[in-house]
């Protein structure tokens, strides 16, 4: 399905204002837009290499779409994961919005938004959409909503649902082949029922304090582990045809790219960087391979991240990729190395 790009694969650029360092440092841009036009999900990008370079190059790249800090997130869910939400509801459908980028690029913000600035993220908009396409449909439709959080962190999975002093703590979690599918089963996750927004946002804080965070010198909440918040909706319709459907919609907040020469890191969170980035690259051999129409294995197996994605991307599945970066020339290759 992967190539047919248009159905089941979106892929978007998220581009973050200068950051109040970039801003005193005087930094150069070094994205330009060529064309854009998101009627039909067009866009073309040029990344200008730094003048410290001996040679200066120029490089195009073409996604569905582009957002700058002129676009709030509600405009991404609008213009993509409103679509999504609404067949992963009313059609069974499964659905993955992930959001990737080096350390400090803006994913968790895409995601999770920013009280401060009175943003809401696409995680807590597409909750609310849930429950209001729910609150639409008629009587004879009966809808059953449950929530999981689940990290990664250094290759081990943990449950963000779980309270810290839970006897099940002990019980890890255990990436298994599902037998009804081509993809995987978490055994011993745990998944809540939910009646409202407020109860499922509820459940999506408790998760979020539980996360593993830190600081580097490229971002003071540096997120060390990658995370995914799954919403599974049952559809049933009571009139005499008992039609059933189950939905599955996946947000996927990955731990950004780092390089320890500008991170500063060291000791321990050394050790995440390495796990983080290991992952990463497994991530892309994935990708790369599903978008080879004669590659017949994919290396589902090279990481957990891979393996817990591995019937989230691919297949049946929709899937929104948010690549998200900087606009200064100072991360040219991270930028670089995200638009690849």
């Amino acid at each position: 399905m992967l190539s047919n790009k248009s159905e089941s694969v979106k892929v978007l650029i998220r581009c973050r204002p200068f950051n109040q360092n970039e801003i005193i440092n005087h930094s150069i841009k070094c994205i330009d837009i060529q064309q854009l036009d998101n009627k039909n999900h067009q866009c073309t990008i040029k990344l200008i290499s730094p003048k410290r370079y001996r040679r200066r190059i120029s490089r195009l790249f073409r996604f569905d779409s582009f957002y700058d800090e002129n676009h709030r997130t509600e405009h991404i869910f609008q213009d993509f994961v409103q679509s999504l939400v609404s067949d992963v509801t009313l059609n069974g459908y499964s659905g993955t919005v992930f959001a990737y980028g080096q350390t400090g690029s803006g994913k968790s913000w895409t995601m999770a938004g920013c009280q401060c600035q009175s943003e809401n993220g696409l995680i807590s908009i597409a909750i609310e959409n849930v429950f209001n396409l729910i609150h639409q449909s008629n009587d004879e439709h009966e809808f059953t909503i449950k929530c999981a959080y689940l990290e990664i962190y250094n290759e081990e999975l943990h449950d963000l649902l779980l309270p810290r002093n839970s006897s099940k703590l002990s019980s890890r979690l255990e990436l298994r082949e599902n037998p009804r599918s081509s993809g995987v089963h978490i055994t011993n996750l745990t998944w809540k029922n939910v009646y409202s927004i407020d109860e499922c946002l509820k459940f999506k804080r408790f998760g979020d304090l539980a996360r593993t965070m830190g600081s580097t010198q490229m971002n003071r909440d540096s997120s060390r582990s990658h995370t995914m918040f799954s919403l599974s909706i049952q559809y049933q319709n009571n009139s005499q045809t008992k039609l059933f459907r189950q939905g599955k919609l996946n947000f996927v907040d990955l731990a950004g790219s780092e390089r320890q020469i500008k991170t500063g890191v060291s000791g321990q969170q050394l050790l995440e960087s390495a796990k983080i980035n290991l992952s990463l690259s497994a991530l892309n051999k994935v990708i790369s391979s599903l978008v080879q129409t004669n590659t017949t294995h994919i290396p589902y197996r090279d990481s957990k991240l891979t393996r817990l994605l591995q019937d989230s991307i691919g297949g049946t599945t929709k899937t929104i990729m948010i690549a998200c970066i900087s606009p200064s020339e100072d991360n040219y290759d991270e930028t670089l190395c995200t638009l690849r």
